[in-house]
């Protein structure tokens, strides 16, 4: 019978010499069609209508609950032509099924071109999977199951943990929930994965990768899912973000849970955040990151930092804090926000001031720091030179403050304190 529905199609037929050919198998009621490669020793099975597929160019990969393929070594399915009878038919569009390999043990790479769709945990636990090279249009790694405890969370890549060599030619625009978390040997540079064309980075995206290194950057992010870069090797991360995100995830659990978006980050060391609509950061979401050196956060309708104790807490390398974020009246309870930061050494507001209780919390909050000054243990704030609201609040040098003062230096921030050096600088 499958002779006969693909005798139709004959005149597709050309040489097979240099081609990878896989040969079209018997029709299995309860798992589809089989798929056979070139040396009989890998077999996938097919979804959809194959009738109507395979001449158009269309191969759908079968998954389950679990991996449906049989035989074991590498898949290649570049330049992948299937042949049926006399009829050879070239793939122009593959679509990766939902679990195709998920706790598969026997494949150990996987390799294909031409991919315009991959399912929900289509490589999930594949526990022998070492390499896998994706190209073509798919742009959505979907979400996967999110779950705060890490064992029961499952995407797409998630807990393949033999994987190290990944290499993924997509314009992926969508970084589903618990996409490669467990991915604990994966050793790549994450801005070599990802173009900065990604808007949805889910929960628990890059959990529990700490070979995972480099930059991630994105110009118009509209989510950031819950524990998204926890326990990640990243070391640099640069989001700018759209219109219509107002809050990151985190801000009601993650508090409770001590894991938020950003934290914790082992190898962390320069953090920017620019969104015009952001109003609040989240609790936790910042803290606990014992490298992280430089923090950029330019959001103008920023209200809150957190609401847990210590919003920012584990901070013990930051250096830098450049803020513009004139509408901050939040930040948080108990503990100051940077009361672990005892390397800060300037602070940089692009902005009109916030109210009084909120400086006056962070300033006292951050132990005093050797800087340039003979005998200063001052933070450094640099503040717009023509903003007199700023003006009004540094109190006047006393003694022979002047004299170990840093150059520009107008005078203190806080009379009672003296917290902080603070320099007018017209080109902010």
């Amino acid at each position: 019978m499958r002779a006969l529905f693909f005798a139709l199609f004959a005149a597709t037929s050309f040489s097979l010499a240099a081609e990878n050919v896989w040969t079209l198998g018997e029709y299995d009621k309860r798992l589809g069609w089989a798929l056979i490669s070139g040396d009989g020793k890998v077999t996938l099975r097919l979804e959809g209508d194959v009738k109507s597929d395979l001449p158009k160019g269309i191969v759908r990969l079968k998954g389950d609950k679990k991996s449906l393929v049989s035989g074991s070594g590498s898949v290649d399915l570049t330049s992948l032509n299937i042949k049926s009878g006399e009829s050879v038919f070239p793939v122009r569009s593959l679509h990766i099924g939902s679990g195709f390999l998920q706790e598969n043990d026997t494949i150990v790479s996987f390799k294909a071109d031409n991919v315009d769709e991959i399912g929900a945990m289509a490589f999930c636990r594949a526990k022998e999977l070492r390499k896998v090279d994706l190209s073509g249009s798919a742009r959505v790694l979907p979400d996967g199951r999110w779950a705060l405890h890490s064992s029961l969370r499952r995407g797409v890549f998630s807990d393949c943990v033999k994987l190290s060599d990944l290499t993924l030619s997509l314009p992926i625009d969508h970084i589903g929930s618990a996409a490669f978390v467990g991915c604990t040997n994966l050793s790549a540079d994450v801005g070599a994965l990802f173009s900065r064309d990604v808007k949805n980075v889910g929960a628990a995206a890059f959990s529990g990768c700490p070979n995972l290194r480099g930059t991630f950057a994105a110009s118009a992010v509209k989510f950031v899912g819950m524990c998204a870069f926890e326990n990640s090797g990243i070391e640099d991360i640069r989001l700018s973000c759209a219109p219509t995100l107002v809050k990151f995830a985190g801000d009601e659990t993650s508090g409770k849970s001590g894991e938020g978006v950003f934290s914790p980050m082992p190898s962390l060391t320069n953090l920017e955040i620019r969104a015009s609509s952001l109003r609040t950061i989240g609790a936790s979401n910042l803290g606990h990151s014992p490298k992280l050196k430089r923090i950029v956060i330019d959001a103008p309708n920023l209200r809150s930092l957190g609401e847990s104790r210590g919003s920012c807490r584990g901070l013990t390398a930051l250096e830098v804090l450049d803020l513009k974020t004139p509408m901050l009246s939040n930040v948080g309870t108990g503990w100051p926000p940077f009361h672990d930061a005892r390397s800060l050494k300037e602070v940089v507001w692009r902005a009109k001031p916030p109210p009084f209780s909120v400086l006056k919390r962070i300033f006292n909050g951050v132990p005093c720091v050797l800087n340039s000054a003979k005998e200063g243990k001052k933070c450094i704030i640099r503040v717009p030179a023509d903003d007199e609201e700023w003006q009004g609040l540094i109190s006047p040098f006393e003694l022979c403050e002047r004299d170990y003062a840093p150059p520009s230096c107008a005078g203190v921030l806080f009379a009672s304190s003296r917290k902080a050096w603070v320099v007018l600088d017209k080109d902010l």
